[in-house]
């Protein structure tokens, strides 16, 4: 102990600089942090938020987008779908992860993964809960679906799908990307984290505003390019092998295995699919020889195949094709002409070979090399994952087993077909494994496919997406304005509006309902009824008009389930339990109709009907000793009228 009057010792008053310097840094953090909260700066958006208008439920947050561009508009979000927030004990919930084809760009919503399935496992699965939730968005890639790995793991999924590898070079932080973190996984990562923080997202804002008003100041005139999937998607060429390249194959490997064993760790099931793209139809972006010495040889070659392939001389393009690939085999268009020849030979397998090889080599990376399919099967078998082989099922459903223009609508997004057959791949292996029991309706691929959820006015508003997108970067070096085409036809008309108003889109699709159904076209009146019922499940109106139509076709399992569900939302109308009490009787489902005349006696006890209900209820008690059954087979039974 120092006597009094005795100076400070030394070694204390350093101790205590070293401690202040080390505190004071944290101390800092911790008040930023704590201040940008307080004035309602950054933050971290959940996956899923709270369900607007419908308590009790969840939905994917449209701005989660935010938590990597917490400085801009979030452009791209998650399509609504909501679900319960406790999951029932009965309940099936499947979550879809991916980028924009499992989000089902250019139609949207319904097209995708989860609006297909889903729909299709209403029809087949009626008696049954099946919640079919997508996280799916635009221009995201592994490193967004490990991040959204663990939210999706809280909300007790029974499995998960996954669609996904297309954007692992020009995604949001893609390995060749404009909106990259580093040209690192690690230093990625750590970007990944960091930006949990307010201070960080503050940091990263601050620093966002200067590159981009110094962008603006050197280059004032704004394209397609500005927007944030224009700059995910832009892209520097790169080779195969090449350091870029090889940085896209690791970081696909190491995401989706840390994906995979986080979910085989929580004991969820994931089925993941191969990845499929247009190889026949669409030549590549960037094919030509990057050598300029060879450059006026190998055009000369190429020139001469060509010649003579269109004047039907095949052994002749094909030998000099091959001096062509002996002058620069890493070219991705003489591959592309081999295929174009050894097609029109026959040679379908050889073709076959040549047009991935061309996808492989193109150097603008908007399609995942074959090699991720590899990875995928191999990670797949490591944990315990199943395989969805969507490239094999829709090769044999391509002509000449060649996927091009006949499943495709561009160099990566399936049309209307190829998203079917999407789906159906997931819901053929689903069904195989019996995850969600036996089909209790008797359900075609033929009805599926007549059924599919798109409707007109999506397939008008997908076709200009496409030549918009094709009018634009990859497709040509600057953008052309590309207008709406003028209406040719009341749902040409319609889908105009909507173009012009997303905002609209409810009222678009009651004027289509009601153009279908006074055209007397009631099947494509129903699905448009049942799209717009999924979208407000919250509403009676939707559900009972669906009912209605489905009711109309003969459709009676899933007419109850929208009757069940108007009722369930608040609609008391007295014509609705008579339909049920009705439809119940056909399908000899005698408890569930007891329960809709007890609700229709509390309701009205002097309603008309109820003396003829009574007495069919007498009858069956007399003639049947079947219960309502868990599992009715053969869906079609029961169809008629309902009297």
């Amino acid at each position: 102990m120092p006597e009094p009057g005795a100076s400070p010792d030394p070694s204390h008053a350093r101790g205590f600089r070293v401690a202040a310097l080390l505190i004071s840094p944290f101390l800092f953090f911790v008040v930023a942090e704590v201040g940008l909260a307080i004035v309602g700066f950054g933050g971290r958006p959940h996956l899923f938020v709270d369900a607007a208008n419908v308590p009790g439920y969840l939905e994917p947050n449209s701005q989660v987008m935010r938590r990597y561009f917490p400085e801009r508009e979030a452009r791209l979000g998650i399509d609504p779908i909501i679900f319960k927030k406790q999951k029932a004990p009965d309940t099936k919930r499947v979550i879809v992860q991916g980028g924009s084809t499992a989000a089902g760009f250019p139609f949207g919503r319904w097209a995708g993964l989860a609006g297909m399935l889903g729909d299709r496992l209403e029809a087949t699965h009626p008696y049954s809960d099946i919640e079919v939730v997508s996280t799916a968005m635009a221009a995201i890639n592994s490193y967004t679906l490990l991040d959204f790995v663990d939210e999706i793991i809280e909300v007790e999924p029974d499995a998960v799908l996954i669609y996904a590898g297309h954007n692992e070079y020009v995604g949001i932080f893609g390995a060749g990307s404009a909106l990259t973190a580093q040209r690192s996984r690690t230093a990625t990562q750590l970007h990944l984290q960091l930006s949990r923080f307010r201070v960080y997202q503050w940091v990263s804002t601050l620093l966002s505003s200067v590159a981009r008003s110094r962008v603006e100041s050197s280059s004032p005139a704004t394209n397609a390019r500005d927007t944030l999937m224009a700059q995910a998607a832009s892209s520097p060429e790169v080779s195969i092998g090449s350091p870029i390249y090889n940085d896209g194959l690791l970081q696909f490997e190491s995401n989706l295995s840390e994906i995979l064993a986080r979910y085989q760790g929580a004991g969820i099931p994931v089925y993941i699919a191969t990845l499929v793209s247009n190889e026949r139809d669409q030549a590549p972006f960037a094919g030509g020889v990057v050598d300029e010495s060879i450059a006026a040889e190998f055009e000369a070659l190429m020139n001469a195949s060509q010649g003579a392939y269109q004047a039907g001389r095949l052994d002749e393009a094909r030998e000099t094709a091959k001096q062509a690939l002996e002058l620069a085999s890493e070219a991705a268009n003489v591959w592309f002409m081999l295929g174009r020849i050894e097609e029109a030979a026959g040679r379908i397998d050889i073709a076959r070979s040549a047009y991935e090889a061309a996808k492989d080599l193109d150097r603008l990376r908007f399609r995942a090399p074959e090699v991720f399919n590899q990875t995928i099967r191999k990670l797949a078998e490591e944990f315990g994952a199943t395989v969805v082989e969507v490239r094999a099922n829709m090769l044999v459903r391509s002509p000449k087993r060649l996927i091009g223009k006949e499943l495709m609508l561009e160099h990566l997004h399936p049309n209307a077909r190829g998203y079917f057959l999407l789906a159906d791949a997931f819901y053929r292996v689903l069904d195989r494994e019996q995850f969600f029991g036996p089909a209790q309706v008797d359900w075609s691929d033929e009805d599926a496919y007549r059924d599919m959820p798109i409707t007109g006015i999506d397939r008008v508003l997908a076709a200009h997406a496409v030549r918009e997108i094709r009018n634009d970067y990859p497709f040509r070096p600057d953008r052309i304005e590309v207008s709406f085409p003028e209406p040719e036809n009341e749902v040409m008309t319609i889908a105009k509006r909507i173009y012009e108003d997303p905002s609209v889109w409810l009222a678009g699709m009651e004027s289509l309902l009601q153009y279908y159904i006074g055209r007397d076209q009631t099947a494509d009146a129903a699905v448009v009824a049942r799209m717009t019922a999924q979208a407000l499940p919250w509403e009676a109106a939707p559900n009972i008009a669906a009912a209605k139509l489905l009711l109309k076709l003969g459709r009676m399992r899933q007419a109850a389930r929208y009757f069940e569900r108007g009722l369930d939302v608040g609609t008391t109308e007295p014509a609705t339990l008579v339909l049920l009490a009705r439809i119940y009787l056909r399908l000899d489902e005698n408890k569930s109709a007891d329960k809709m005349v007890t609700r229709l006696r509390d309701l009205d006890p002097n309603h008309a009907a109820l003396e003829k209900l009574d007495a069919r209820m007498r009858v069956r008690q007399n003639t049947t000793l079947r219960n309502e059954p868990t599992n009715k087979p053969g869906g079609h039974s029961g169809e008629g009228a309902v009297q």
